[in-house]
């Protein structure tokens, strides 16, 4: 099975040109017979964290969700974007998979930092989703900081952990290594594949975004990255079977030894 990411340029509120960036890589992914592909947090807006461009985010809202579903009318494969979501009366940090003109599902991010939580709402839920074609659970950003989300997604049926990022500062170099050291341990420990990107462009006070995409094997090795600070993209075949192998194994299986009754207990 195909699957990719791509650390694509994302401007705030500059709609048009995120989804023409986005829409640039699933021509390209359809193309290589990709089956599903991860974009960073708040790819479809930009990230901004301010009433100010929420305000303006939402006079293109509705008109917004409209084109990302004729969008994903156009490609075959599953794919996943960053973007605030509106439900039952507030404002979330998401990242929604379409397919064929559909939200297939979503996730709420969780765990918001200071300046998120002064315009967003954190979510309460943490579910793997089913596409049909693999099982899937969400780690926005500061999530992927809290390892007990990942074996909670892991322990629902996550085979694949995806992992899109909005994280300014360091150089792509740094960037890659110091997330790559991270996701490799969740991988390994939790018998899953994982797959990661962050955004490229600017900050409003023009500091550079680090661009990066990483799929990682569940034995927590890197099967392919690629990083820079303008738009790429990486690749991988990945075989589902190799959970299964991992699971059958003597020792290999990790979350088998886990005494969950035991660490409820503590505080």
């Amino acid at each position: 099975m195909l699957i990719a990411c791509a650390h694509t340029l994302s401007e705030p509120l500059n709609l048009k040109k995120n989804l023409s960036n986005i829409e640039k890589y699933l021509k390209l992914f359809d193309q290589k017979k990709v089956c599903y592909a991860l974009f960073p947090e708040m790819s479809v807006s930009g990230y901004f964290n301010s009433e100010e461009e929420l305000s303006e985010y939402r006079k293109h809202y509705e008109d917004i969700l409209s084109s990302i579903l004729t969008l994903s009318k156009k490609y075959s494969l599953h794919f996943a974007v960053g973007m605030p979501i509106f439900n039952n009366a507030k404002w979330y940090i998401a990242q929604v998979i379409y397919k064929n003109g559909e939200i297939i599902d979503l996730h709420f991010k969780t765990h918001l930092s200071e300046n998120e939580k002064r315009v967003f709402s954190e979510g309460n839920q943490l579910n793997s989703i089913n596409t049909g074609i693999i099982t899937t659970g969400f780690q926005i950003c500061l999530e992927n900081h809290f390892p007990e989300l990942t074996s909670i997604l892991q322990k629902q049926g996550a085979q694949l952990i995806s992992a899109p990022f909005a994280s300014p500062r360091e150089t792509p170099e740094e960037k890659l290594k110091r997330i790559s050291a991270m996701l490799q341990t969740r991988a390994y420990d939790n018998c899953c594949f994982i797959m990661a990107c962050n955004t490229c462009g600017t900050t409003k006070k023009s500091k550079p975004y680090a661009g990066f995409s990483i799929i990682i094997s569940p034995r927590g090795k890197v099967i392919t990255s690629r990083k820079g600070y303008q738009q790429g993209f990486c690749i991988a075949d990945i075989d589902l079977h190799e959970l299964t192998q991992i699971k059958n194994s003597k020792m290999g299986y990790f979350p088998g030894f886990k005494r969950t009754d035991w660490i409820k207990t503590l505080k």
